[in-house]
């Protein structure tokens, strides 16, 4: 899952208690939230149509980071490799999106 990171290693998520890891997941979902949405601010006010800005591809990026930090608080080892991405992916912003309600 670290491959989005290249050249970061990720630091293992704090799960030393289950309320470490639950606020752990949550810091690092919110974080990945505004860092995309300042990602998507960026590109908007930007004329060109095709184009991003340096600035909102790296945010984006940070972003991505983040939400990896956040599926590592999970565990996804029941998953058959293949489709483990794409479902740890879809997990996180399920989760996150219950747990906001």
């Amino acid at each position: 899952m670290a491959h989005i990171s290249a050249g970061r290693a990720l630091a293992p998520a704090d799960r030393s208690s289950p309320r470490a890891t639950m606020e752990s997941f949550i810091g690092h979902m919110n974080s990945g939230h505004l860092r995309l949405q300042r990602a998507f601010e960026l590109s908007a006010a930007d004329p060109s149509l095709f184009y991003h800005p340096q600035e909102a591809l790296e945010e984006a990026g940070r972003a991505l980071y983040d939400f990896e930090r956040a599926m590592h608080c999970l565990d996804f080892s029941a998953i058959p490799q293949i489709v483990r991405l794409q479902e740890a992916r879809e997990s996180v912003l399920l989760l996150k999106e219950i747990l906001d309600r």
